[in-house]
């Protein structure tokens, strides 16, 4: 019996079970149903008979509405806190749904933009209030957004409800809009001549100075002129610093000849041969991708011509001082030698190499005066004219020649030279040979030396003979025969 009864038991805790089981999954698939609108309403059977409840309600459109929305939709409790949220909210400030809800709003904006928010907030609080704030997504792209606040009403939970609209792309655009005015306005008020090349090397661009300097208006190249092609260009061996503009984002600058006449793509109003200064720049995108390039070009005809003729006139004095019969050296502030012609090598009797670099100080030099006296370097002409800042001229030097072994007497003139500031930067020293007159004027001394020494002996010789006839005559007189033997003088 007690037997029986135990598997009675046991049966009907099976059957309970069951049911349970049975009850527990309907509950599921009905709580199923209802997370994901498959149910509108439930029938439910009490004390006070059967009652229907909806599940939906006046609301329920609106809510599908916000969820469905293109702008983000939020209620914040009157301590900022957000309470619930449409997922165009989650997607703009790149977190999930569950991670939003309970967190404060400032928390979602940068330390800059929090006082804006925060008044913003107050406001709508007691009144509707709109304004617009700026923040960074996580991944530091600036996102510029519209705040549009509503207190709520009473009975509906929380305090705010807060409509944020994303006009990002549209502020980015009217930047972009600006920024290619402000570039368009730098462009045409630049005074050199600028192109817009495409990427694939088409003009789309060009200023009034670019028109001015070539001679062309807008229908005549842009649109028709590839840099790629560009004939100049490819003769003078430019093309791969080109190429690496547009495959490498270098940017490039070199000196060109140009010769409107031969791109036979455009037709300039007058066939021009220039000589440009032309540098290439990259314009890069957000990715660094090139979208375009930037050609300048310096007009240097002018000054090309001048230094053409300034190396021929430069050419022309050197031919003429290394021809002239005169030492030239050119030396520094400091007296360093700095240039030289060969006369003054020769007169010198040193190379080029052994000359550069020497001073005026430099004690091989061993100058003497004319009398003799040592000649220290601080008192030479070149040491003198730095010192004064005048020209020093006519000084005699006696400076010893290493070929000869012997010392050439040099007539040295030294004249300052001033840069802009009235600094001296360099000191042209001049000076001939005056050894052979040096001589001439030693011979001639030594001639006038002698002839004096001759007049002085023949003087002498003369005025002995003088007192020798006076001794002889007084002797005749003493011994009474003068006048048989007196000596007439």
């Amino acid at each position: 019996m007690a037997n029986k009864s135990a598997s009675e038991a046991e049966e009907q805790l099976r059957t309970e079970n069951e049911d349970l089981k049975h009850r527990l999954a309907e509950a599921e698939e009905t709580l199923y149903a209802i997370r994901n609108g498959e149910v509108d309403a439930i029938v439910v059977s009490g004390t006070e008979g059967t009652r229907i409840f909806s599940l939906t309600s006046a609301e329920t459109p609106y809510r599908i509405m916000v969820e469905e929305m293109h702008e983000g939709a939020a209620t914040l409790m009157a301590d900022t806190t957000i309470i619930h949220c449409n997922s165009r909210f989650a997607e703009m400030v790149a977190r999930p749904a569950e991670q939003i809800v309970g967190a404060r709003f400032s928390e979602f904006i940068g330390e800059n933009e929090k006082s804006a928010f925060t008044r913003l907030f107050n406001s709508g609080l007691a009144q509707k209030s709109s304004g617009e704030i700026t923040w960074l997504s996580p991944e530091n792209e600036i996102h510029y957004f519209h705040l549009s606040f509503s207190p709520l009403p009473v009975e509906v939970t929380g305090d705010v409800c807060v409509i944020v609209s994303d006009f990002t792309e549209r502020k980015q655009a009217e930047e972009t809009l600006h920024s290619h005015a402000f570039l368009n306005s730098v462009i045409d008020s630049s005074p050199n001549a600028l192109w817009i090349i495409d990427k694939q090397g088409t003009l789309t661009q060009m200023n009034q100075a670019s028109q001015t300097l070539f001679s062309l208006h807008d229908e005549d190249a842009i649109g028709k002129y590839n840099i790629f092609y560009d004939p100049d260009f490819q003769e003078q061996g430019f093309m791969p610093m080109i190429r690496d503009v547009f495959e490498k984002a270098a940017i490039v600058r070199f000196i060109a000849s140009y010769h409107t006449s031969s791109i036979k793509a455009i037709e300039a109003a007058q066939n021009l041969k220039l000589e440009l200064d032309v540098s290439i720049s990259p314009i890069l995108d957000a990715h660094g991708k090139l979208t375009n390039a930037v050609v300048q070009f310096t007009d240097i005809t002018e000054r090309k011509k001048t230094e053409q003729k300034l190396r021929e006139s430069e050419l022309k004095f050197k031919n003429l001082v290394n021809d002239m019969p005169v030492g030239v050296l050119l030396q520094g502030p400091h007296s360093e030698m700095l240039l030289s012609n060969p006369k003054a090598l020769e007169l010198l009797g040193l190379t080029e190499d052994q000359l550069l670099g020497k001073t005026s100080f430099d004690p091989d030099w061993n100058v003497i005066h004319e009398d003799g006296s040592p000649f220290p370097g601080e008192t030479h002409p070149v040491p003198q004219a730095i010192a004064t800042g005048l020209p020093v001229k006519n000084v005699i030097m006696g400076v010893y020649h290493p070929i000869i072994d012997n010392r050439a007497w040099l007539l040295v003139d030294a004249i300052p030279q001033f840069d802009a500031d009235e600094n001296i930067h360099q000191v042209v020293c001049t000076f001939v040979d005056i050894s052979k007159r040096k001589q001439a004027e030693a011979d001639l001394q030594k001639k006038i030396d002698d002839l004096l020494l001759f007049q002085r002996v023949t003087v002498n010789r003369e005025l002995k003979m003088i007192e020798l006839k006076k001794e002889i005559n007084e002797l005749l007189k003493d011994s009474g025969k003068d006048q048989k033997y007196r000596i007439v003088e």
